[in-house]
């Protein structure tokens, strides 16, 4: 339920975001489109070693895959909100195509990130929700070696997310029956994994993947598309 509610959350204010700011729908719905897959996706892995949950609505099967509804909710937000929250809380306004367009080495890159990841999660012990965060890191080396004027536009949008990953779990947290949720799903240690906040167990580990989430896909759009902002100083096509 607190899983349904939260991503119920973040879609309302997503839609907010959206009504104020009409300019930046494309980017964050086209992103958020492309992403919303990887919700259910990404929950084959992370049921197997991070955390698991009982959905309240019933499972979706689609040509023989079943996957809950706030998963493929979740991925859609998640990718929507952290692809323009630069653009929102900082009030700016992306340039489109003021650089040469890298949809082409955004695929190479996406396929070695993940191909990363499966190598690592085969020969190493490593927590998949560390390993996820890890491999968007190794991502974002080529990528900001590329277009490094979006190096402040990727730290700022995980410190956004990373703070908002806080909040968002200290408010869910006060519900009452949420804390016996969140350690009965967890499957990490709470004691080594949470940051105690007036007695709440916030997981540390999702501040971390909010901030690494947001390191990359608050860039990745303008990545493939070439835009980019006045400020970050000389425009280069090549």
């Amino acid at each position: 339920m607190f899983y349904l509610l939260g991503s119920i959350a973040l879609l309302f204010f997503f839609a907010i975001v959206l009504l104020v700011r009409s300019d930046l729908r494309k980017q964050s719905l086209i992103l958020a489109a492309i992403c919303m897959p990887l919700g259910p996706i990404t929950e084959v892995i992370y049921f197997r070693d991070y955390w698991t949950y009982v959905s309240i609505l019933p499972k979706v099967t689609i040509m023989g895959y079943s996957f809950f509804i706030e998963d493929l909710l979740f991925g859609f937000v998640a990718a929507g909100i952290m692809s323009i929250c630069y653009d929102f809380f900082l009030h700016k306004k992306p340039l489109e195509q003021i650089y040469k367009p890298r949809l082409r080495q955004a695929i190479v890159i996406s396929i070695f990130q993940f191909a990363l990841f499966i190598v690592l999660s085969l020969t190493t012990r490593i927590n998949s929700i560390f390993l996820t965060s890890f491999c968007v890191m190794v991502a974002m080396v080529p990528i900001l070696y590329l277009r490094r004027d979006l190096t402040r536009c990727a730290l700022i949008s995980g410190l956004i997310c990373g703070l908002g990953a806080f909040i968002f779990y200290f408010l869910i947290l006060l519900i009452p029956g949420a804390i016996e949720f969140l350690l009965k799903a967890w499957k990490l240690s709470a004691e080594y994994s949470s940051l105690h906040v007036l007695g709440l167990p916030i997981p540390l580990t999702e501040i971390l993947w909010a901030f690494s989430q947001a390191f990359y896909f608050g860039v990745i759009y303008k990545f493939c598309v070439g835009s980019g902002y006045k400020e970050s100083g000389e425009y280069s096509l090549k």
